[in-house]
């Protein structure tokens, strides 16, 4: 698999995950952000993925964008609460 597959497999699997719920998945796209944000900052520091690095930046950078608003959002604090 090259590095532009291995890159590309996080957001499809996390894709896969959400669209295969019958319920609402609010809870569960929050932690599938921060495990995409992890594998593609772990990416970075590996040389290996060198030809996608500005790719795995942008994207993270559009993620950071996104996932920031969101943060500050009552949805983010209800699927959040331990209740």
């Amino acid at each position: 698999m090259t590095p532009a597959d291995s890159s590309a497999q996080i957001p499809v699997n996390s894709h896969s995950q959400l669209s295969a719920e019958n319920m609402a998945t609010a809870h569960k796209v929050y932690p599938l952000i921060i495990q995409l944000i992890t594998k593609w900052e772990e990416y970075l520091k590996d040389s290996e993925f060198a030809l996608v690095y500005k790719a795995l930046e942008a994207g993270l950078a559009n993620i950071d964008k996104w996932y920031w608003t969101i943060k500050d959002t009552m949805m983010y604090f209800i699927t959040h609460s331990n209740i």
